[in-house]
This record gives C-alpha cells, sequence and structure tokens, in this order.
C-alpha cells in the first residue's frame, strides 16, 4: 500500500509486499485498515496513521484476526 499527495508527489510505501486489498480510511484519517492474503485466507490489519506534523508517519501494520 503506498499515499501520495493529490498533485503526484509524497509517495509513501506503508507496507512491504503481500495481497492486500479492501482497504478503507477510518473516518477521522487516521487509521487505514486493509485485508493481506495469507495462505488461503486473510488476515485483517490496520495502519495508525499521524499527520500532525504536515507529513505522514505510518505505524506498523497491527493485526486484527482472520477470515477465509
Amino acid at each position: 500500500l503506498w499515499v501520495i499527495r493529490t498533485d503526484g508527489t509524497g509517495r509513501q510505501r506503508l507496507t512491504d509486499g503481500g495481497r492486500n486489498r479492501g482497504v478503507s480510511w477510518s473516518p477521522d484519517g487516521g487509521r487505514l485498515a486493509f485485508a493481506r492474503q495469507q495462505g488461503n485466507g486473510f488476515g485483517l490489519f490496520y495502519i495508525e496513521i499521524d499527520t500532525s506534523g504536515g507529513t505522514i508517519a505510518p505505524g506498523k501494520p497491527q493485526r486484527l484476526g482472520d477470515f477465509a
């Protein structure tokens, strides 16, 4: 997963590889939730996003659970 400014600058990678799907921002813009393929199923993950310093500072992806 990547984020980028609307003018095409500031590209930043949030995750390393993997097959990520179903990406959705939280209503407050502070988290990014997604499903990542793992074996025969998917795991649910989220990333905390800090934009308070004028830049995007992503946290490490956190696992929420699994589904098939």
